[in-house]
C-alpha cells in the first residue's frame, strides 16, 4: 500500500502533540519530518522517532512530502499555508497562554478562538451561511490578559435561523477539563441538546481532592487526522474545507467589527 508522506510544521500549538500521536498510529502514513524555528520544542520528539528536523519550514516543503499539518501561531497560518499550497502540498491548518493570548500572534481572543470552531458546526446544522453578526466581548475572567476572554456572538443565517454563541474562556479550575462544548438546538418541533464532551466517566476521589473526567470515547484529534489522510488517499473532499474555515473566520472578524462599531454587521 502506498503511504501518505506527511510533515509537521511548528509545535507552537499544544494540539500538535496529539496530532503527532494520531499520525504515528496510522499505518497508511509515513511521517517524514518536523519543521520548527524553535528547535528545543521538537528536538526530543525528532530524536525519539528518528525524524529529520528543519529550522525553516521551506526546507521541509522542498522534500518529498504529500501533505503538511500546520500548528504555528495564528498570525503565521496564511504565510505557511500559501507557501505549502504553492508547492502542491495538501494542508491541514487549525489556550494555555503564551502566543495564544498575544493579539499580534493570535489575531484575537476567546471570540476568535471559539467562533472559528463552533461556527463550522452551526453552518453545517443550518445548511446556510451567516448574513449578520452582532457581538460583545470583554476581559472578565483574567484582567492581566491583552485579549478578550469573554464574549457573546449573535448571528442570523440567510435561511432565517438565528443563533447565539458563548465564546468565553469561563471554565476555570477546579472544573474537570479545560473547557466544554454544549449545544442546544431549538426548533418548531422539538429541542436537541448535545454535549460534545459527554463520553466520560465522572470520578470523585478524596485522594485527588476534586472531580475528574476520564474519557472513554472517541479521540476528536485522531478522527480529524484520520479523515484528512483518508480524503487525500481516496481523492475525496475533506469534511471541513478551506471555504468552511474562511466562512467561520469571517463571522469571527465580523464580531470584532461589530464590537468596534457597537451595531450589527452584515456579511
Amino acid at each position: 500500500m502506498s503511504k501518505l508522506k506527511v510533515g509537521m510544521i511548528s509545535f507552537a500549538h499544544g494540539h500538535a502533540f496529539s496530532y503527532l500521536d494520531s499520525l504515528l498510529s496510522l499505518p497508511e502514513v509515513e511521517l517524514v519530518g518536523i519543521a520548527d524555528p524553535v528547535e528545543s520544542r521538537v528536538s526530543d520528539i525528532a530524536s525519539r522517532h528518528a525524524l529529520p528536523y528543519y529550522s525553516d519550514y521551506r526546507q521541509l516543503l522542498d522534500q518529498d512530502v504529500d501533505a503538511v499539518v500546520i500548528c504555528s501561531e495564528n498570525a503565521l497560518h496564511a504565510e505557511i499555508t500559501i507557501a505549502a499550497a504553492n508547492k502542491g502540498k495538501h494542508v491541514l491548518c487549525t489556550a494555555p497562554g503564551g502566543w495564544f493570548v498575544d493579539p499580534k500572534l493570535s489575531g484575537g481572543g476567546a471570540l476568535l478562538d471559539h467562533t472559528v470552531h463552533v461556527m463550522d458546526l452551526m453552518n453545517w446544522f443550518t445548511g446556510s451561511e451567516v448574513k449578520e453578526v452582532y457581538a460583545y466581548a470583554a476581559t472578565l475572567f483574567n484582567d492581566k490578559l491583552d485579549v478578550d476572554d469573554a464574549g457573546m456572538l449573535h448571528v442570523k443565517f440567510e435561511n432565517g435561523v438565528f443563533g447565539v454563541l458563548d465564546t468565553s474562556w469561563s471554565r476555570k479550575p477546579p472544573y474537570p477539563t479545560w473547557g466544554d462544548v454544549a449545544l442546544e438546538i431549538i426548533g418548531t418541533q422539538g429541542v436537541v441538546s448535545v454535549n460534545g464532551f459527554a463520553q466520560i466517566n465522572e470520578l470523585y476521589s478524596s485522594k485527588v481532592g476534586s472531580g475528574q473526567w476520564n474519557y472513554w470515547g472517541d479521540n476528536m484529534d485522531q478522527r480529524m487526522i484520520h479523515d484528512f489522510v483518508k480524503a487525500i488517499l481516496s481523492g475525496q473532499s475533506v469534511p471541513i474545507t478551506g471555504e468552511d474555515g474562511m466562512r467561520s473566520t469571517l463571522a469571527a472578524l465580523a464580531g470584532y467589527q461589530s464590537i468596534k462599531e457597537k451595531q450589527p454587521v452584515c456579511l
